[in-house]
């Protein structure tokens, strides 16, 4: 009898000091989101504030509440990054080099051959975007007749 009676308080002793860890824990963790939560006060402390480091660090915590880990996460940003159709090859290389973890990568120089064949394929991209408008496509190619179409035939022409 006795014995039961203290391992039962023991047991709801135990019970309540885990809980109160449990609500501490809580109550830290929630006034730390709120310290990060907190905006600059003045306008000058808004030149501090590195919004696309928030915006990466709440990206990474809504992926890893989906249940994704680091490799995971890693692994989006790149693919993400590759489908970027904004960006050209270089900037893609590096931006996929710097997660992978190489910073310092510098892509090597192109030679006359691959610029020509990225040049050529950023002027095909362009005309087959659905997106772009008539006009803006006829402006573009009157700007490219009149840099590089009118000056190589006045070269073949000399």
């Amino acid at each position: 009898g006795v014995a039961q009676r203290r391992a039962k308080m023991r047991e709801e002793e135990e019970k309540k000091r885990r809980e109160a860890a449990a609500r501490k824990g809580r109550a830290a963790e929630e006034a730390q989101r709120a310290k990060r939560a907190a905006a600059p006060k003045d306008w000058a402390s808004w030149d501090k504030v590195d919004l696309d480091g928030e915006l990466e660090r709440l990206e990474a915590e809504e992926l890893k509440g989906e249940g994704l880990d680091d490799t995971d996460i890693k692994n989006k940003k790149i693919l993400d990054i590759v489908q970027d159709e904004e960006l050209d090859e270089d900037e893609k290389m590096r931006r996929c080099m710097a997660l992978a973890g190489h910073p310092d990568w510098t892509p090597k120089p192109l030679t006359e051959e691959e610029k020509q064949r990225r040049e050529n394929e950023k002027f095909m991209k362009m005309m087959q975007d659905p997106r772009r408008q008539p006009d803006e496509k006829i402006a573009f190619l009157s700007k490219f007749y009149a840099d590089k179409v009118v000056p190589d035939m006045k070269q073949e022409g000399q």
